[in-house]
């Protein structure tokens, strides 16, 4: 079994002035929020995989944005889209995201074991404990 690394939130981070830009705006982006050398390995690790951006219609149904979609739409009216979505997070639940297809397949009663120790992520579960 591979070892799996361990990806933590920047321990930098004050969540004060996010906390208030969320009571004011009801939404808000951190930047910076991973550790930056983890953020690079995840750039690393997700840069060559195919990816999707997923985000809620007018109606609340969750849509699948492939390039083939960008190509068949336009880049404009998805990032109309998007930013469609984005105001509709300050007033109620919204979100967008990239959708990355990791696996294509996962036994369901394949789990990591638990190996006991603690994360060095601000004293955090191991990263290698619980479900996948």
């Amino acid at each position: 079994m591979t070892a799996q690394a361990e990806i933590c939130i920047n321990p930098g981070l004050d969540p004060a002035p996010f906390a208030e830009a969320f009571a004011r705006d009801g939404v808000v982006q951190i930047p910076v929020f991973l550790r930056p050398a983890d953020a690079e390995a995840v750039a690393t690790l997700l840069s060559g995989l195919t990816w999707n951006v997923v985000a809620p219609d007018e109606t609340s149904d969750t849509l699948v944005i492939s390039s083939q979609v960008i190509q068949k739409f336009g880049e404009a009216q998805v990032r109309q889209f998007l930013q469609g979505a984005i105001k509709r997070a300050s007033r109620g639940f919204s979100f967008v995201h990239l959708s990355y297809a990791c696996r294509t397949s996962m036994p369901a009663t394949r789990r990591r074991p638990s190996t006991g120790r603690r994360s060095s992520c601000r004293g955090g579960p191991s990263s290698t404990s619980g479900p996948p």
